[in-house]
């Protein structure tokens, strides 16, 4: 009897031992899947803060690129300014916009002409 009891023990015992062995591999299974699943957490947080960051990036260049351009057609002088500027007739100033070729004059439309200040200063200044 005492063998078999011992048996009975000694298997008792590598069923328990069986038992904690896969409690620890289900416990480290377990930190495992949550580090992971923080990691991904950590990730989708990331993916999601630089796509809003180039989402805010996108939307400041469009509007910055537009007040530019606004800027940018207030500044250029027309036919008006520029009669008023060399104190020319409408006439003269449009044969310069459309017709001198060494007048630096840009298409404001696909019809229209114009000159930014900074060439008309360059401008004048080469021609005086």
């Amino acid at each position: 009897m005492d063998n078999s009891i011992l048996k009975i023990q000694n298997e008792i015992l590598s069923r328990k031992n069986i038992c904690h062995e896969l409690i620890i591999r289900k416990k480290s299974a377990t930190i495992e899947l949550n580090n992971v699943t923080l990691k991904n957490a950590v990730k989708k947080e990331q993916e999601e803060y630089y796509s809003n960051l180039l989402k805010a990036l996108n939307v400041t260049i469009t509007n910055e690129s537009s007040r530019l351009q606004k800027n940018y057609d207030k500044e250029i002088l027309g036919s008006k300014e520029l009669k008023d500027f060399f104190q020319v007739s409408d006439k003269t100033i449009q044969e310069k916009l459309y017709h001198d070729p060494t007048f630096p004059s840009i298409f404001i439309t696909s019809k229209r002409k114009g000159i930014t200040p900074l060439r008309l200063v360059v401008y004048t200044l080469a021609n005086t």
